[in-house]
């Protein structure tokens, strides 16, 4: 298989204006983490899932208070959908039982 190139780089920002969230300054984390589930989401645009996949399980297993981690995880959901509608399931199972196991360990 070969290696795709993938553009890694921020993508600009919409309408160019000033808005009241974009007026409120972000924690360096934040922007940390809201790139990387950038990165992971043009991984998956150009079609390697297994990249985005490690950075989405890195943002729902490191960081499980945060909305880069809420988005993360319904992003690993959807891909597990995908796996199981296209025959994959042990693919998709893998993914569930990944973020059950996640689950289970906030509870205890």
């Amino acid at each position: 298989m070969g290696s795709k190139r993938v553009n890694l780089s921020p993508a600009p920002a919409e309408g160019g204006g000033s808005s009241a969230v974009m007026d409120k300054p972000i924690s360096a984390e934040t922007e940390l983490l809201r790139h990387l589930l950038e990165m992971a989401d043009k991984y998956r645009a150009a079609g390697d899932e297994h990249a985005a996949e490690e950075i989405y399980f890195e943002l729902v297993e490191k960081h499980e208070e945060t909305t880069e981690a809420e988005q993360a995880e319904r992003r690993l959901i959807e891909i597990a959908k995908r796996y199981e509608t296209g025959g994959q399931r042990h693919c998709a199972r893998a993914i569930y039982e990944r973020l059950v196991r996640d689950e289970d360990k906030g509870k205890y």
